[in-house]
């Protein structure tokens, strides 16, 4: 097995940019605003290109991308909470020094009926016929395809006996559907995570 890829180089291998604030509704082919807290869900092309439902279907691609893990490491100095990769801690981490998650699963979303080409095409068109629709989406992100981590590894680092186990257990927050196994007082798994993206390949319009 190979040794853990370092998180900045894994997002720059695939030309990642992070969602600090997702949802499970950001999906390909929606349409995002880049402001001072992260990216933010503004709409889908489907409102104004044209097009059936199917046009706008996509799919997650069952393999994981990952070939070993992806290692992810966070200073946790004055921090008593984090939420990162769709795990918020909202507290019981004033002892921690640092924080590292392990993925272990990184799964992406991809667009079943539509290409970038294409989509840059539609675009061009709209701007040419429905300016008022045009003008409603120039400057926004397209998303491309997500990029969603399915399971992983949390360590929470700190100095002595701490039970862990016991103080997060009412400050760990999941998303509905996603199973916590704890591996020991310090460590514990995620998974069945992959429903809310953490990051997005795409173009701005």
């Amino acid at each position: 097995m190979p040794s853990p890829l370092k998180f900045p180089q894994f997002l720059i291998r695939y030309n990642i940019r992070l969602l600090y604030n997702s949802m499970a509704r950001i999906a390909p082919c929606c349409l995002l605003d880049k402001q001072r807290q992260g990216y933010v869900y503004k709409g889908h092309l489907s409102e104004v290109l044209p097009g059936n439902a199917d046009k706008w279907k996509s799919r997650m691609e069952e393999a994981s991308i990952v070939y070993g893990t992806v290692e992810r490491e966070m200073s946790l100095a004055g921090k008593a909470s984090i939420n990162e990769l769709g795990l918020n801690i909202s507290g019981g981490l004033e002892k921690a020094s640092s924080i590292t998650y392990t993925l272990k699963d990184v799964r992406v979303k991809v667009p079943e009926n539509v290409s970038p080409i294409g989509l840059t095409a539609d675009i061009n068109e709209l701007r040419r016929t429905d300016k008022t629709k045009w003008r409603s989406v120039n400057g926004l992100w397209v998303a491309e395809t997500t990029y969603h981590v399915a399971s992983f590894d949390v360590k929470v680092n700190v100095e002595g006996n701490a039970n862990l186990d016991v103080d997060l257990q009412e400050t760990i927050e999941v998303g509905v559907g996603v199973e916590v196994k704890w591996k020991n007082k310090k460590e514990f798994t995620i998974t069945k995570n992959e429903a809310v993206p953490f990051g997005f390949t795409g173009f701005r319009i």
